[in-house]
C-alpha cells in the first residue's frame, strides 16, 4: 500500500525491512519504568556514602603532610 502523506508518494514504505509493523518482542513499558526508577533510587541512595568514604578517606589527611 502506498502512503500518500510522504513526499515521494512512489515509495512504498510498508516494504521497507525496518518499517515492519510486527515487533520480534513484547513492550513493557510498566515494567520499565519501575526498572528505571528503583535503578535511580538505588543509585541516589549510594551517593552520599560514596561521597563521604572518598571525601573523609585519611589518605587526604597524609597527602597534605
Amino acid at each position: 500500500m502506498k502512503n500518500p502523506s510522504h513526499p515521494n508518494p512512489r515509495i512504498d514504505l510498508d516494504s521497507l525491512p525496518w518499517r515492519k509493523k510486527k515487533m520480534p518482542h513484547r513492550t513493557r513499558p510498566m515494567t520499565a519504568l519501575l526498572v528505571f526508577t528503583g535503578l535511580n533510587v538505588v543509585l541516589v541512595s549510594t551517593i552520599t556514602p560514596v561521597y563521604d568514604f572518598v571525601c573523609f578517606h585519611p589518605y587526604w589527611e597524609r597527602r597534605s603532610e
